[in-house]
């Protein structure tokens, strides 16, 4: 006779993914890339970098960072990590935005297809 353990998962409770991860390049550069970070692409190479508010060439969003904290150097090669644009995101999980103050950045993580929300929330899964 056959038999089961009945066991229960919580759900993460800083991202609800509606679309799979893309892998995308992250450009070599300074910087470290945290879990959730606003990512930007460049108009001058493709590559993708940390979302810096009034730029002309990251200045536009194109996804949340979803892979491990990261350190990259400019002297280093270009690594592979993965965005999400399509995600209900809780703001205060975001890096890199000022929601007081950058109120482009809102909008642009809404067109780029994430949703914000004070707190996600959910019940247990079986």
């Amino acid at each position: 006779m056959a038999s089961f353990e009945r066991t229960t998962t919580t759900p993460a409770p800083d991202i609800k993914r509606l679309a799979p991860d893309m892998k995308v390049t992250l450009g070599a550069a300074d910087v470290t890339i945290e879990s959730y970070q606003v990512l930007a692409q460049s108009a001058a190479d493709g590559k993708f970098y940390n979302y810096v508010s009034g730029d002309t060439n990251l200045g536009t969003i194109a996804g949340v960072y979803t892979g491990e904290e990261v350190t990259l150097t400019a002297a280093g090669d270009d690594q592979v990590g993965s965005i999400s644009s399509m995600a209900i995101v809780s703001k205060d999980d975001i890096v890199g935005v000022d929601f007081d103050t950058d109120y482009s950045a809102i909008l642009q993580l809404k067109q780029c297809g994430i949703i914000l929300t004070e707190k996600i929330e959910g019940s247990e899964e079986v």
